[in-house]
């Protein structure tokens, strides 16, 4: 069991700030390993561990933010959460039954995508700085990227990207947007354990490292991410198109 928990949070610290899409590796292993009622508990576990990542590796901000939510990051944040906070609940139900995890191949396909068009056609020597409409847009796909398979992080990085803001302040603004979405995720996940009623069968000790776990490669995938920022993001890309092409035979051959 120490073993299974270990994965999931090795792979749900690493993903879930990699343009790689949490959620759609989180439901394929769920399809892979036939993950029932433990699944839900350890999302949230694994949720609020990789949100004290953010909250660590940025907590200066976070602090300067909470002093001044009205300064110009705190509405950005609050311009961005708003389109994705909108999207969510006009789309909850369909974007529910997207968890079954039908989808994966055509939504790890579609970030692929995204991920190439934005490496092709962006406009690398502009460098404005994040704005009100930077911000909404990304917002607008945080929004549509709550369905798995859609990197939220891939996904808000190269709608910035492509707008012509900076890279690196996209990728830090990106992981600060999360904040509230992470945090909204893991009080709907705990809803639904409180909802359904589940237990669970896991021992302090397994909850204990597996929250560390997932802690520390949030970290590493953060500042993984920060120093590779500049580079191409088309090998995560290929990655994708693998593990599109790995779903559909797994969900749709088998």
């Amino acid at each position: 069991m120490l073993v299974y928990i270990i994965l999931l949070a090795v792979v749900q610290g690493l993903t879930e700030f990699l343009p790689v899409s949490s959620s759609g590796h989180m439901v394929l292993l769920n399809r892979l390993l036939g993950i029932q009622n433990d699944f839900l508990f350890l999302s949230i576990l694994l949720h609020v561990a990789t949100l004290f990542s953010v909250l660590f590796c940025f907590r200066r901000e976070i602090v300067g933010i909470i002093k001044n939510p009205f300064g110009k990051a705190g509405k950005l944040i609050i311009f961005a959460s708003l389109p994705t906070v909108a999207i969510v609940i006009l789309l909850r139900d369909s974007v529910m039954s997207t968890f079954s995890g039908n989808l994966l191949p055509f939504c790890f396909m579609l970030t692929a995508c995204f991920i190439i068009l934005t490496e092709v056609f962006s406009r690398r020597n502009c460098v404005k700085p994040i704005g009100g409409k930077v911000a909404f847009v990304m917002g607008l796909v945080q929004g549509i990227a709550v369905i798995p398979g859609i990197s939220r992080s891939g996904s808000t990085i190269c709608a910035g990207t492509f707008m012509g803001a900076e890279k690196k302040e996209v990728a830090k603004f990106s992981f600060l947007m999360s904040v509230p979405i992470i945090v909204g995720s893991m009080l709907f996940e705990i809803r639904e354990y409180i909802k359904v009623g589940y237990s669970f069968s896991f021992n302090p000790y397994e909850i204990l490292v597996g929250f560390l776990v997932s802690f520390i490669a949030g970290l590493f995938s953060i500042k993984f991410m920060l120093r590779f920022i500049q580079k191409s993001f088309i090998p995560f890309a290929i990655y994708l198109i693998f593990l599109s092409a790995f779903s559909f035979v797994l969900l749709y051959v088998f």
